[in-house]
């Protein structure tokens, strides 16, 4: 898909990129590590998590950090998050409430992504 790209009857607020990594998810007092599929400003979606729709979950995401339009070390960035759906294993949540900080990292690395693609 691309970053432009809108799927599920254009719900998507956010145009969407890949990012497939390692995040720590902490559910319930218990930490896993997931790999993600792709993310926006709005959320991100893990593959193969045992996770359902509507748990609260802590995310620890390390995303490219940019820097005068050049990708640098990831810094990882932590989120509070949703699951709100959950389709042949793999799960979308939603960020909830990001720090502007962190969520300003996340539009760069998704512009940068895009631009590169």
């Amino acid at each position: 898909m691309t970053a432009t790209a809108t799927t599920q009857g254009n719900r998507r607020n956010h145009p969407r990129v890949p990012l497939a990594t390692s995040i720590q998810v902490v559910h319930r007092g218990r930490v896993s590590h997931i790999s993600s599929q792709d993310i926006s400003e709005g959320g991100i979606r893990l593959a193969d998590a045992a996770l359902s729709v509507n748990s609260r979950v802590k995310l620890f995401v390390p995303v490219p950090h940019c820097e005068l339009g050049q990708l640098r070390r990831a810094r990882m960035l932590m989120f509070k998050g949703e699951v709100v759906w959950r389709r042949d294993g793999d799960v979308g949540v939603r960020f909830v409430e990001p720090p502007l900080e962190h969520l300003l990292e996340v539009r760069d690395f998704v512009s940068h992504a895009a631009q590169a693609a």
